[in-house]
């Protein structure tokens, strides 16, 4: 993950224009936390691969580390790039930057505010069912599926454990 737990939903939330006391604290692992909790808001973290010499008009969170080898997020903006916000006060220029993510949205045509039809962690809707039978492989849409208890659906890769993300996090 990019900086500390704290530092890191500082510059989440400055990135997203929202109170940090407006995001939840994470209940498990930080980075798969944070990748669901964006993922239900249509967004996902895209590593950066020279994170020292990117340059971005928009928001992006850099890891930078101290001459001690301590690390912390710091949001960045503009280009040329700076830090905008540094809770921890580590970023001294952009060779302490070791590590950086863009925030970025995963389907552009969907809504900006409630994008997939509610308000995250609302009821919703089931709009499709869909399986892969092994990992990596193309999903097929399915007009019924039985759910397996404690392993997923029926034909689908993660209910005989040959998922991608089998065994890690919270389950999919």
């Amino acid at each position: 993950m990019v900086g500390s737990e704290t530092s890191f939903r500082a510059c989440l939330a400055g990135a997203l224009g929202a109170p940090v006391d407006d995001l939840p604290l994470p209940e498990f692992d930080p980075e798969i936390f944070w990748r669901h909790w964006l993922a239900a808001r249509n967004l996902g973290l895209v590593p950066i691969a020279d994170p020292a010499v990117f340059e971005w008009p928009g928001y992006w969170i850099a890891a930078s580390a101290d001459a001690a080898g301590g690390r912390d997020a710091v949001l960045m903006f503009g280009a040329p790039s700076g830090p905008l916000l540094d809770p921890s006060g580590i970023f001294r220029n952009n060779d302490s930057i070791v590590e950086a993510v863009a925030i970025a949205p995963f389907d552009l045509g969907l809504a900006l505010v409630s994008p997939y039809g509610a308000a995250p962690g609302a009821n919703g809707v089931v709009a499709g069912l869909v399986v892969a039978p092994v990992a990596t492989g193309a999903l097929v849409r399915v007009e019924e599926a039985r759910a397996v208890v404690d392993r997923g659906l029926e034909g689908d890769r993660y209910e005989i454990g040959a998922g991608t993300f089998s065994g890690t996090g919270r389950g999919y």
